[in-house]
């Protein structure tokens, strides 16, 4: 399978070259194909498979549909949520987010939920360092493979966590270290660091298994690490590591994708060199001409997998969740650092735990991922924040199936208003409690729109990667960005 062809004795028409100075697209074409594991991947599952089985391992040794299960002591805290997921804790959940990126290397850990997207599931450690009544806010602990020398690491955001004595100090790290009391067969290592400059919202309604919490006094220690982060308007380019450029990304871009391609059996197109259009010309103008051909193999492989009777580009994909993929609107964007700026609004496909009180998992909503767990898709919308290097904190909106700040789980002190600018702002009596001021959206997608029960919360924030697809929605008015900012840094200290 070809893309430069001859038809009637002509090359094919490659479609035009995209012209949008920030939104220039590089997006895989999402196949439903089977992976078949070589023998040295085999060997790799074997050795997984033995570290799986160890007396400290997460995971269960049960095999069920070809996947493991999480062990007994993943469970639901169904009566003592409320003491459980209190700040300090530490615990470990099965935590499954949008696969970016260009990778194309088989792993058992990706699978595919609605619209043919990919997540990917992962055992992952966090601590409670904010507590809400329905869900908790929390940060991940990591430990980096290459240590606190992993390119692009920023260690002014990390801080030591350890078990028993303090490790030594590590160069770039300012921040207090803080010692976790372990829970029974839990063990810490020395490089565990927490990551302050990411958030995560996790509802308690999750499986998570205790891993220890700290004193008091170390908890203190967190939130004021906490707090000395969030509080700050955050730099995108405050890496240790130099951002790059347009050549770089846009060789980076173009070997990635052309290796994906080759895999397929597609080819350039004729007469196109790329490397020769990096030499002559623009590196815009040589990633406009990447883009073309990007699109042609779209254009073809929607051919050639999508079904003549489906409507491969649902423009309505909040209801309609039989569509087999997202429509064109969601792309990877190739210059993040200005497309996610404070105040910017997208929508992205979020998957998140289903959560032990879920219903009517035979939904397309629902699907079963790694360690034959469940997770729920759905297109939701967020706000910028904060901008990092390679990821941006955000606040969701709601609408809370038409309620508003009425509805009766929330706290409508968490919550703003938000309308499109061209549009009367709507606040429902009841609503008395939500004391911020509202937020006008200007809108620059003709086919969105801004239901007037939209609220935006506050009290939960989000962690989302530049490297998955999203949809522009539009941006927060100028004149508001200020205020949007004030409220955030309030919502962390207080």
């Amino acid at each position: 399978m070809e893309i430069a062809t001859t038809h009637g004795g002509g090359p094919t028409q490659v479609p035009p070259v995209l012209t949008s100075p920030e939104d220039v697209p590089f997006q895989l074409p999402t196949l439903n194909q089977d992976t078949h594991t070589t023998s040295s991947n085999t060997k790799s599952a074997t050795k997984r498979s033995k570290a799986r089985r160890e007396p400290n391992s997460p995971y269960s040794s049960t095999a069920k549909e070809g996947r493991k299960a999480l062990d007994d002591g993943f469970q639901v805290r169904r009566l003592d949520h409320r003491h459980f997921f209190s700040p300090g804790r530490v615990f470990l959940t099965l935590w499954t987010e949008q696969f970016g990126g260009a990778s194309t290397t088989p792993d058992t850990s990706v699978s595919v939920v609605v619209f043919g997207e990919k997540v990917h599931s992962k055992i992952r450690r966090f601590i409670v360092v904010r507590d809400n009544d329905r869900f908790c806010t929390c940060l991940p602990i990591v430990t980096y493979v290459n240590g606190s020398k992993k390119t692009g690491t920023n260690l002014e955001d990390h801080g030591i966590i350890y078990a028993q004595s303090p490790p030594q100090q590590i160069s770039g790290i300012t921040k207090r270290p803080v010692r976790v009391n372990t829970a029974k067969d839990t063990s810490f290592k020395n490089t565990s660091l927490i990551n302050y400059a990411r958030a995560y919202t996790i509802e308690k309604n999750v499986k998570v298994k205790d891993c220890g919490e700290l004193d008091p006094v170390f908890t203190n220690i967190l939130c004021e690490n906490f707090r000395d982060v969030f509080a700050t308007s955050g730099d995108a380019n405050s890496s240790t590591s130099a951002p790059e450029n347009d050549r770089t990304i846009a060789e980076r871009k173009f070997l990635d994708f052309s290796k994906f391609a080759h895999q397929l059996g597609l080819h350039l197109p004729a007469g196109f060199c790329y490397v020769e259009s990096l030499r002559t010309k623009s590196s815009m103008a040589a990633i406009g001409e990447l883009s073309a051909w990007i699109l042609a193999v779209r254009s073809l492989l929607a051919h050639e997998f999508c079904p003549s009777n489906m409507n491969c580009n649902n423009g309505d994909l909040e209801t309609q969740s039989d569509a087999r993929q997202l429509d064109s609107r969601f792309m990877i964007i190739s210059k993040p650092l200005r497309f996610f700026k404070p105040g910017r609004v997208f929508k992205v496909l979020w998957t998140e735990p289903a959560g032990g009180t879920a219903k009517d998992f035979g939904t397309n909503f629902y699907t079963k991922v790694n360690y034959n767990e469940f997770v729920y898709s759905k297109i939701r919308r967020f706000v910028v924040v904060r901008e990092r290097t390679h990821s941006c904190l955000c606040l969701p909106l709601y609408t809370y199936s038409g309620q508003g700040a009425t509805k009766s789980d929330i706290r409508p002190q968490d919550h703003a208003l938000v309308y499109d600018s061209k549009q009367e702002r709507s606040k429902v009596p009841a609503e008395r409690d939500m004391t911020k001021d509202p937020f006008a959206i200007v809108v620059e997608d003709p086919n969105e729109t801004i239901d007037s029960m939209t609220r935006m919360n506050f009290a939960q924030v989000y962690t989302i990667q530049h490297n998955v697809k999203v949809a522009k929605v539009g941006r927060i008015a100028k004149e508001h960005l200020d205020r949007l900012n004030n409220y955030f840094i309030e919502s962390i200290i207080t």
